[in-house]
């Protein structure tokens, strides 16, 4: 199951311009992963992507408490 996912993702890579194909993989070497904000896709680090999601259960959590 992996390896399709990963054939899938090798054929989206490679018919991307050389720029956005350095760009992939210059990341996936940094660990980095991306995140959307208002439409403009930036790459952080996986700790801090990390972070920003067991935040959110975090809150989402708290307000089913709330309810």
């Amino acid at each position: 199951m992996a390896n399709q996912e990963n054939d899938g993702l090798i054929e989206k890579l490679a018919n991307q311009p050389l720029d956005v194909m350095e760009k992939v993989l210059s990341n996936a070497s940094q660990k980095n992963v991306p995140i959307q904000l208002d439409g403009i896709i930036y790459y952080i680090p996986k700790a801090i992507s990390d972070l920003i999601d067991n935040l959110y259960i975090q809150t989402r959590k708290n307000e089913k408490k709330v309810d």
